[in-house]
């Protein structure tokens, strides 16, 4: 295979991209029992390489502020019902509700649990709807992408009104990469852009060709290069382009304007890739139905197979020397030669989807619904958290204190679970019902909670 290779121009003064260095990384009642109210008051290295070279587009102009007039605060005056917390109107967030009782479908009949009150939200950021994905946190700052093709920062104190806005990215469900000192994402066809995330200036845009289309930002292995999913065509003429390598795997090298395929079968890649990239190990749920982990420092040579069944989830999480991926149970393999090392079997229904935070690994079941806590290094079960139905195709958002995990119906919004004792903690919601727009939570590790909801941003504190 021919290499390709992007030139890329300093966007802004003519100033040379790529000097900076990398920034790492890596029980179901009724909707409308949910709730009673309380009593009283209320991999990128060698393998094949792209043939065409072309110099990168310059984009600096599509950084810019944005206008003050179009963001405003949402209202925080809510009217709670008998028999749901709902917004007073479309919009109107749920801010500092009293405390709530959650019912919970039990053997002997339906119990109800007491709640705190959710926190108020410190800044609610209303903009345009934003992508499926969660933000990103860089030195005091949120970065999220909105479905017009923008990247929004927004400041963890006080986001009401963005730090920058940069418009000009595609619309891939993935989170913006910080890397190479940028916050990469893509652009349109085989472009990859990088924007300065203290100031929303552009560094610099890779450009390879008509010849690629690139459809989603995998990660980043170290702090110059990151793996992207796309496709490779074959133009029969000018003007039209015929995918003939669909679902290709491409390591992009930004120090050296590069890009390289990794070998990875098409039916290898299967039809949701959500690969963990480590320096060393591209970690992934395969097409069938294994876990398998490549080696990312020789351009994705197959390093072991673990072979886990139909049920295989998409999320895998690693934790230190140690992959956990879930299928009819939860298992824990070594991350350098796939040795299985414990497994854990839900009581009853299944496991869904999991986080990691600490020394515990996060999961959250069925039949009942809730969150269960196994300790990572041996995996016995540590405690389990009984939750009205859960939403589990989102990844539970693990803090450094709490665990959060979104409802099953977006108008319930999300609840907060101390992580220490597995209790109950908090439920939180803008009482708006969005369909497929689910919530997206994220946690810095250092007391920030930003959840985003269609077209809002809640900067809350954490538990």
């Amino acid at each position: 295979m021919g290499r390709g290779s992007g030139r890329g121009r300093a966007a802004g003064g003519g100033r040379e991209a790529g000097g900076g260095h990398g920034v790492g990384l890596a029980v179901e009642p009724p909707v409308q029992d949910d709730f009673l109210p309380p009593e009283g008051p209320a991999l990128p290295s060698a393998g094949s390489s792209l043939p065409s070279e072309r110099p990168a587009q310059d984009r600096s102009a599509a950084s810019v502020p944005a206008p003050a007039a179009a963001h405003r605060r949402a209202s925080a005056r809510p009217r709670v019902s008998r028999r749901t917390l709902l917004a007073a109107a479309a919009g109107t967030a749920l801010l500092g509700a009293p405390a709530l009782a959650v019912a919970l479908k039990a053997a002997g009949g339906q119990r109800a649990r007491r709640l705190g009150p959710a926190p108020e939200p410190r800044w609610v950021y209303r903009g345009e709807p934003l992508v499926q994905a969660p933000a990103v946190f860089n030195e005091g700052t949120a970065l999220v992408k909105t479905r017009p093709g923008t990247m929004v920062c927004l400041d963890l104190e006080n986001g009401s009104r963005p730090k920058w806005v940069y418009r000009g990215i595609s619309l891939s469900p993935t989170p913006v990469l910080l890397t190479y000192g940028a916050a990469v994402a893509l652009g349109t066809g085989a472009t990859l852009i990088g924007v300065d995330p203290v100031s929303g200036i552009e560094q610099f845009t890779l450009d390879f060709g008509e010849d690629f289309r690139f459809d989603q930002l995998l990660g980043s292995c170290n702090g110059y290069a990151v793996s992207v999913l796309g496709a490779r065509l074959q133009r029969q003429s000018a003007e039209q382009g015929v995918a003939t390598s669909t679902s290709t795997v491409f390591g992009v090298d930004l120090r050296a304007r590069r890009a390289l395929v990794i070998p990875i079968d098409r039916e290898d890649v299967g039809v949701d890739l959500r690969p963990v990239i480590t320096p060393d190990y591209f970690v992934y749920a395969d097409g069938l139905r294994n876990v398998s982990v490549r080696n990312a420092r020789d351009g994705g040579s197959l390093l072991w197979r673990h072979p886990v069944g139909h049920d295989l989830r998409p999320g895998l999480a690693v934790l230190g020397r140690t992959v956990f991926a879930l299928g009819s149970e939860l298992i824990a393999l070594d991350l350098g030669t796939g040795e299985l090392r414990w497994r854990a079997r839900a009581e009853r229904g299944s496991f869904a989807s999991l986080g990691v935070g600490g020394s515990t690994v996060y999961v959250t079941g069925t039949d009942p619904h809730g969150v269960h806590a196994f300790d990572a290094a041996n995996g016995s079960r540590r405690w389990f958290c009984e939750t009205p139905r859960l939403n589990v195709d989102t990844p539970i958002a693990v803090g450094a204190h709490a665990v959060y995990v979104p409802a099953f119906e977006t108008r319930n919004g999300f609840y907060a679970i101390d992580a220490a004792p597995g209790r109950l903690l908090w439920n939180f919601t803008d009482g708006r019902e969005t369909g497929v727009n689910n919530w997206q939570l994220s946690c810095d590790g250092a007391g920030h909670l930003v959840a985003q909801h269609f077209d809002r941003v809640y900067g809350l504190p954490a538990a």
